[in-house]
C-alpha cells in the first residue's frame, strides 16, 4: 500500500491498519499518534484517539517514520501486511508536512496491490494440470 500527496509534492502520511471495522463515527487525525514513530513496535501510541473503539490488539500494521526534517522518514509513504481471506481491515490515514496541521493541507491517494502468494500460484496450475489429465482418460475410455 502507498500513499501519495495530491495537491503538494513531498507529503508525508503516517497510517495505521487495523483489524476489524471501527464502529466510532470520527477520530482525531490530528494527534500525535501519525508522527515520530520511530518504535517499530505497537504500542499505545500507535492508536488514534477520538472515542475509536480500536485497540491495540487490532493492530495489523502502521507506517514507521519521523516529521522532523532532521530526520528522514523510513517507509513512511510505503506499507505491506499480509491481508487475510473475508477480514475487513480500518486504515486510519493521518497527514504531516513538516508543520502544524492548518498548513499541511493536502488530499491523498492511496494505491493498494494485491500481491499473489507464489505457492497458491503453483498449487492452482498443478490442480489445473490435474483436470486436464483427468479429462484426456476419460475421452479415451469412451
Amino acid at each position: 500500500m502507498n500513499a501519495q500527496g495530491i495537491l503538494q509534492s513531498g507529503t508525508n502520511f503516517g497510517f495505521t491498519v487495523f483489524r476489524g471495522m471501527n464502529t466510532a463515527p470520527d477520530y482525531n487525525h490530528h494527534g500525535g499518534w501519525n508522527g515520530n514513530n520511530h518504535n517499530p513496535t505497537a504500542t499505545n501510541s500507535r492508536l488514534i484517539g477520538g472515542g475509536v473503539s480500536l485497540t491495540l490488539a487490532d493492530i495489523v500494521a502502521f507506517s514507521v517514520g519521523s516529521n522532523n526534517p532532521a530526520i528522514p522518514p523510513v517507509g513512511i509513504n510505503t506499507l505491506s501486511f499480509l491481508a487475510e481471506a473475508n477480514q475487513v481491515y480500518t486504515i486510519a490515514i493521518g497527514g504531516y508536512r513538516n508543520g502544524s496541521w492548518v498548513d499541511t493541507i493536502d488530499g491523498y491517494r492511496l494505491t493498494v496491490s494485491q500481491v499473489p502468494v507464489p505457492g497458491a500460484i503453483w498449487l492452482f496450475g498443478t490442480a489445473l494440470a490435474g483436470l486436464m489429465g483427468f479429462q484426456r482418460r476419460k475421452a479415451q475410455k469412451a
